[in-house]
């Protein structure tokens, strides 16, 4: 195994730095140390060494991406994978540069992916991965332990990577309040796990049928209203959009009226005014009742 200052320790021989040589170099150096030690004569140390698994690494991830910040890629499972292990040619698919952007949360609608940096070992290397977009092939470079990736953004937003794809989110989570009548209740609602994980790419109207926003009597229920607090993922800023119901429902022009949810959003929905001004009567109903109970009750 390789130890953490990226040197093996091999009997008499000793300790044996590997980092950053190939297998047929480490073969190379391992016969030249076994002939040094006296334990074979020139020419005849014939070592073999195979690589039998990869360990993870971390990288860093900066720039146009949900949860910047050290990722660790290629974590080893709690049982050695032998079918891997013994599969020749095999290569270390869980350390691409996809695999750290996906653990850095996804890349943001207003990444520029087409020339993503990865920074290794004072080397600057610019990667297009649009491809992911549109089928083309795409060079998902591998990564080492240290590397550095930079997202840069195009400070706009992309609808064609608001939707789930190796490198964005596959879905997000929404915080979402749904205290409209008839529902006496968020459970009565159905507001659950299905509803506050919606797919990558749900618009603001699908989240509030998904939050039990939509539909009911017309004339009480139609105008509803719906807030969404959003974080902008440019500036960093919370944003709160407020929008009616019926509206989104209704203009030709919903998509440009209609965000797109993105990662911890929040939705609340209010009640129609009718609705409103049938609770206000309600609870003076009730109190009305309340204060003649209670007169009748005084002593």
């Amino acid at each position: 195994k390789v130890d953490t200052d990226g040197s093996i320790s091999f009997g008499r021989v000793g300790k044996l730095r590997v980092s950053g040589l190939s297998v047929e170099q480490v073969e190379t150096e391992l016969a030249r140390r076994l002939v040094s030690a006296g334990l074979y004569r020139a020419g005849h140390a014939h070592p073999t060494v195979r690589l039998l698994d990869r360990d993870q690494v971390r990288v860093m991830v900066s720039g146009a991406v949900f949860q910047p910040g050290a990722v660790t890629i290629n974590e080893r499972p709690q049982q050695p994978d032998t079918v891997r292990q013994n599969a020749a040619g095999d290569h270390a698919i869980g350390r691409t540069l996809s695999v750290a952007l996906s653990h850095a949360a996804g890349v943001r609608p207003d990444a520029d992916i087409a020339h993503v940096v990865v920074e290794h070992r004072g080397q600057r290397l610019t990667v297009d991965l649009s491809g992911y977009l549109d089928g083309r092939a795409v060079n998902d470079v591998p990564l080492v332990d240290g590397d550095r990736i930079v997202v840069p953004s195009r400070g706009c937003f992309q609808a064609a990577l608001a939707r789930p794809t190796p490198i964005t989110p596959p879905g997000v989570r929404v915080y979402m309040s749904n205290l409209t009548q008839p529902a006496a209740s968020n459970a009565s609602s159905g507001i659950g796990r299905d509803q506050s994980n919606l797919p990558y790419g749900t618009r603001l109207l699908q989240a509030l049928f998904s939050a039990n926003c939509v539909g009911g009597a017309k004339v009480t229920n139609a105008h509803r209203g719906a807030v969404l607090v959003s974080t902008n993922p440019i500036t960093g800023e919370s944003e709160v959009i407020e929008r009616d119901i019926e509206s989104l429902i209704r203009r030709a022009d919903r998509d440009l009226y209609n965000p797109v949810i993105l990662p911890n959003d929040a939705i609340a929905c209010y009640d129609s005014t009718v609705t409103n001004l049938r609770e206000v009567l309600r609870s003076i109903g009730d109190l009305a009742v309340s204060v003649s109970l209670g007169r009748l009750l005084a002593p």
